[in-house]
């Protein structure tokens, strides 16, 4: 007979704001911030069903975290799109409690790419 196995886990909330303003027909500017949840996400409820009953909670010592973004899209021509931005993400770990389970620091991600209109509903992208 099949036994079911359960693991919980908590999924960090996340609240974001994003803001897009039009400034002449083919540039514009994206803007946004995010917030997630992290803290109880760290806190991990384990419990293995043996005759003792064991359970125990790892303390991961997350902390909550933000993400601010800026990137702008240009219309360049009726079938050329190209689009870049920049973005800072907080850690969701101190330096005194970073391990090898979890090495992520705060971080700066670059991007940029483009959209070519080949025929009417393809598109190639690349980024």
């Amino acid at each position: 007979m099949l036994k079911r196995r359960f693991i919980e886990i908590n999924v960090p909330q996340t609240a974001t704001l994003s803001l897009w303003q039009q400034l002449d027909s083919p540039w514009a500017w994206l803007a946004s911030a995010n917030r997630q949840g992290w803290l109880s996400f760290g806190e991990i409820d384990l419990q293995v069903n043996t005759l003792s009953g064991r359970s125990t909670t790892l303390d991961a010592n997350y902390k909550d975290t933000f993400q601010l973004a800026l990137g702008t899209p240009f219309q360049a021509t009726p079938t050329l799109f190209w689009s870049a931005g920049v973005a800072y993400d907080s850690s969701a770990v101190s330096d005194k409690n970073r391990s090898v389970t979890v090495p992520v620091d705060e971080q700066w991600r670059v991007g940029t790419g483009v959209t070519f209109a080949v025929v009417k509903n393809t598109d190639l992208k690349l980024s």
